[in-house]
C-alpha cells in the first residue's frame, strides 16, 4: 500500500510562485523609483516644500516663470513660486532655501539667463545688520529691461548717452 499525497509537480509549482511573487515586488520597487527620481528631476517636493518665502514687487515681469530660478553670484538659491499682479504692479513670490539669509537692503532683478529670452531673479543679498524674516518684502527691485527698449534707445541715441 502506498499513498503518497504529495504530488512530485507541487514543489515546483511553490517555487514558481515565489519566483512570481518575488519579481513582482522587485519591479514594483523599481516602478516606484523610477517615479520618485522623476518627481525629484521635475523639481518637486514629495514631502512638503522647504525654505522660506520672500516678495518682491516689480513693474514688469515680462519673461519671468513660476519655477526659474533665483540666484545670488550665479549661484542657484531658490525659485520662483508664483507671479500675480498686487496694486498694478508683479507681485513675484521667491522661494528660498533653507540658510540661505537676505539682508533688509537686498536688491531683486530680473535678468536675462540666456539668449533664448529665458529668465532669473538675481539677488545682490546687501549689506545690512538686518535680515529679512519670512514673508518680508525685498524693497529695492529692477524690471527686466525689453529688446524693444534697447533698440528704441539706440536708434534714439540714447543708449551711448547712458540716458
Amino acid at each position: 500500500f502506498q499513498s503518497t499525497s504529495l504530488n512530485p509537480r507541487g514543489n515546483a509549482f511553490a517555487n514558481h510562485n515565489r519566483t512570481e511573487i518575488l519579481t513582482g515586488i522587485i519591479v514594483f520597487i523599481g516602478v516606484l523609483y523610477v517615479i520618485y527620481v522623476a518627481v525629484g528631476l521635475a523639481g518637486w517636493t514629495v514631502f512638503g516644500k522647504h525654505g522660506y518665502i520672500l516678495y518682491a514687487d516689480f513693474f514688469s515681469a515680462s519673461g519671468l516663470h513660476v519655477g526659474d530660478p533665483v540666484l545670488i553670484a550665479g549661484v542657484e538659491v531658490g525659485n520662483v513660486e508664483s507671479i500675480s499682479l498686487a496694486d498694478y504692479q508683479a507681485r513675484v513670490v521667491l522661494r528660498f532655501k533653507d540658510g540661505v539669509t537676505i539682508q533688509e537692503d537686498a536688491i531683486a532683478a530680473i535678468e536675462n539667463k540666456g539668449l533664448l529670452g529665458d529668465r532669473s531673479v538675481s539677488v545682490e543679498p546687501g549689506n545690512s545688520p538686518k535680515s529679512l524674516a519670512p514673508g518680508d518684502e525685498i524693497k529695492k527691485t529692477e524690471s527686466p529691461t525689453s529688446f524693444q527698449d534697447l533698440v528704441g534707445k539706440l536708434v534714439a541715441g540714447d543708449f551711448l548717452s547712458g540716458e
